[in-house]
């Protein structure tokens, strides 16, 4: 390479520019770059094909223009594995095409051919599709089970996944992860983790709203009662020993008035999420 005041020369001499063997050609299937995506305790979520077409807001036919196979991998859909050779994406879920509740404020300025039938939905599609998809049925396991830990939730994700014609090569893999996210597989097989159950009997919780403090009525005996804000802060906690059918008065002091959820305790260990407004 030549250099002057206002150009720069480039040449052919290979005793100047190595041959392109002694470099490294670049990676297509290393495709994930976020750090957070990277992490052994996120789920990472590829994209599947939804759909091919749907009814529009006018009762009209849309069909994409783009031609694939719904169900197959999407080719914008980021493979792994990860730089330490860990498997990503552990788990693939439909994105486009797809149906979604649409912002009421935004409604009226899209096209016809943008809202499905009733017009009060939109066409999405993504990774931005599938994730939440994936985070629905995490939060379902939740519910079900609130002593999950990620490790739980993602083992009922990972090994109840649907696989079929459409997902290609050996499963688990850099592609697909362990394959299509099944959420109603997810929910029936999480029973052999043996994740703590809970039971929606324990316990209630007299007024809601209250203003300065409830009765807490015991259905099966409990030890305590722990009180989070929106955030899973905990922000109130009480320890105590009540028999079946008894009742105790609980006074919290909270940070400020608002939405907060109470989870009792059994002294089995079962655990009952109740939401509380303080007012």
């Amino acid at each position: 390479m030549e250099f002057s005041d206002d150009t720069i020369k480039c040449t052919t001499n290979t005793a100047t520019i190595p041959e392109i063997v002694k470099y490294v050609s670049p990676d297509y299937d290393q495709t994930m770059v976020s750090s957070f995506s990277c992490s052994d305790k996120v789920i990472t979520v590829g994209e599947h094909k939804n759909r091919m077409t749907y009814m529009d807001c006018t009762n009209n036919l849309f069909v994409s223009t783009t031609n694939y196979t719904p169900g197959a991998l999407a080719p914008q859909s980021s493979h792994g594995p990860t730089r330490d050779a860990r498997l990503k994406p552990e788990i693939c879920a439909s994105g486009g095409m797809s149906i979604a509740a649409g912002a009421y404020n935004v409604l009226p300025n899209l096209p016809v051919t943008s809202k499905a039938l009733g017009c009060m939905h939109i066409r999405d599609g993504g990774t931005s599709t599938a994730s939440p998809v994936v985070a629905g049925i995490a939060a379902l396991i939740l519910q079900r089970y609130p002593n999950a830990s990620w490790q739980d939730i993602k083992n009922c994700i990972t090994q109840n996944a649907m696989v079929d014609s459409l997902v290609t090569g050996t499963i688990p893999n850099n592609s697909w992860g362990y394959g299509r996210a099944d959420g109603f597989a997810a929910m029936l097989g999480c029973s052999f983790l043996s994740i703590n159950d809970y039971d929606s009997q324990i316990g209630s919780i007299y007024p809601i709203p209250f203003n300065q403090s409830f009765q807490l009525t015991a259905v099966k005996q409990l030890s305590a009662v722990n009180i989070f804000n929106p955030l899973g802060q905990l922000v109130y906690q009480s320890s105590f020993n009540i028999e079946a059918t008894h009742k105790i008065t609980i006074n919290p002091i909270l940070p400020s008035k608002g939405v907060y959820f109470a989870q009792l305790i059994s002294t089995e260990g079962y655990k009952q999420t109740i939401k509380l407004i303080y007012q």
